[in-house]
């Protein structure tokens, strides 16, 4: 498992009491969370911040590897609560594999998900993601569980008419500083957008992107903060979003292994449906959330990489996938990204933060924990501590066969699929792979040996033609 560590600045300022200045009780009046517990710095100054990402709980429950993919993701979850002692946790989208759930039940998974933070004691916020948005799943209908069954979430909705179809999630959780009773004003304000995606009906997609209407909300909910915490200059900002903004992709083609370290395996961009329609959000972004630290997703899960986004000037960040569920590739592993802030003092918040922003880029501890375990249910069994390859050419699509249950598409358009097969060989071929008619990958022949099984790991025998649908585009 891979972790992360990244180091941040936030600037804060103790302010008055709050009897004696009329702003604080402005701030008292714009507190979201007045029942719950108020979230403030450690005594010397620092807030750590641990974030899952990808869980995608639920997946094949009808398979043996299922059911195995979530035990090791809450494995995961409580191995790194337990090491990393966070004060605070987010998990930034796709919590569940919303196409593989039944109706009836697939909020439960909600349960299995947050009861390692739940024991650990830990508050912590969600996004969601395309995979959260299916017929049988809604982000809506993940919160409202959340909230039910974790008393220290702080995830919540936006008010009515923001975010639009399949986007409720969006929001902002204070921070303070080291006294509560003496301020009420926070040194730090985490946002979370929600970028919805997914589908609504099986062939009815949402839109990947933040809606619109989450610009002007943005722009006002900053309003009212400035006007009962002061200028925007007094505190800092980071926000998480599941699907990074298109601006992104152009980003990835100035990536280098020497500037910006970390996992650059997964290509943006492709079958993207946002285009440019998120632009007013990410116009937003820059123009409102003040000494801005970073804006983190995931969604992809071979990227683990943060580099400065040059037309706003905005540093980004990939996640680390957390979840044994959902695509993944040889060696990419899984893990956290952790965030540790430092208060200051400067009042010049701006310079600071830009210096030590940088520090973004660097990859300060980066180590496998649970490897010895044996616990990667993608490799075969360890031998002498060790993991032994498999040979393991597969189908670049699964269409004729019944045997295997779940088809999950990538981006490219190729599929990939789960061999429920624990021992044995395993031969067959296809034909091209359709949708509607419609090739999307060419024929081939799939050969698998192993005395364990391996899954999503179908690669195209030969290369996939470029015109791939918005339906193909979602994971």
């Amino acid at each position: 498992m891979l972790l992360t560590l990244v180091t941040l600045c936030v600037h804060g300022i103790l302010a008055s009491p709050l009897a004696q200045t009329p702003q604080a009780s402005q701030s008292a009046n714009l507190d979201p969370y007045p029942d719950k517990p108020r979230i403030v710095f450690r005594k010397d100054g620092t807030l750590k911040i641990t974030v899952f990402s990808d869980l995608h709980f639920g997946e094949n429950p009808w398979d043996w590897w299922g059911p195995e993919h979530d035990l090791n993701s809450t494995k995961l979850m409580k191995r790194v609560l337990k090491d990393e002692k966070p004060d605070y946790a987010v998990i930034n989208g796709d919590l569940i594999t919303g196409e593989n759930t039944f109706k009836e039940n697939s909020t439960l998974l909600i349960d299995q998900i947050v009861a390692p933070l739940n024991a650990a004691k830990v508050p912590f916020s969600s996004t969601h993601g395309n995979h959260d948005n299916q017929p049988n799943i809604t982000h809506a209908e993940e919160i409202a569980r959340e909230l039910k069954v974790a008393p220290l979430s702080y995830t919540r909705t936006a008010p009515a008419g923001v975010g639009g179809e399949g986007g409720p999630g969006n929001y902002w959780v204070p921070r303070g500083v080291l006294k509560p009773q003496l301020d009420r004003s926070p040194s730090l304000v985490i946002w979370f957008f929600d970028s919805r995606g997914g589908f609504s009906k099986p062939d009815i997609g949402i839109p990947d992107f933040v809606d619109t209407s989450v610009a002007t909300w943005i722009a006002s909910e900053t309003e009212a903060m400035n006007k009962a915490w002061g200028p925007g200059t007094t505190r800092s900002s980071l926000a998480f979003v599941h699907i990074p903004p298109h601006y992104i992709e152009d980003v990835q083609y100035t990536i280098t292994p020497e500037k910006d370290p970390g996992l650059n395996a997964d290509e943006l961009g492709l079958g993207s449906v946002q285009k440019t329609d998120d632009i007013p959000f990410w116009d937003a972004v820059k123009q409102n959330l003040q000494n801005l630290v970073a804006v983190i997703s995931g969604h992809d899960h071979g990227n683990e990489w943060c580099a400065r986004e040059p037309t706003k000037d905005i540093v980004f960040c990939f996640d680390k996938h957390s979840g044994y569920g959902g695509y993944t590739g040889t060696d990419w592993g899984y893990g956290v990204r952790n965030l540790v802030f430092h208060l200051s003092s400067n009042t010049k918040a701006s310079i600071i933060l830009r210096r030590l922003a940088l520090r973004l880029e660097l990859i300060i501890a980066d180590y496998q924990l649970i490897q010895k375990d044996c616990e990667r249910v993608y490799h075969p069994p360890c031998v002498n501590g060790e993991y032994t390859p498999d040979t393991v050419v597969v189908s670049s699509c699964s269409d004729d066969f019944s045997y295997l249950k779940q088809r999950r598409r990538r981006r490219d358009g190729t599929s990939s699929i789960g061999l429920g097969l624990r021992t044995g060989l395993a031969i067959f071929t296809d034909g091209a792979c359709l949708d509607n008619g419609t090739p999307y990958a060419r024929a081939g022949m799939g050969v698998y040996f192993g005395p364990y099984s391996q899954h999503n790991i179908s690669q195209p025998l030969e290369p996939v033609p470029k015109q791939v649908n918005a339906r193909k585009s979602t994971l």
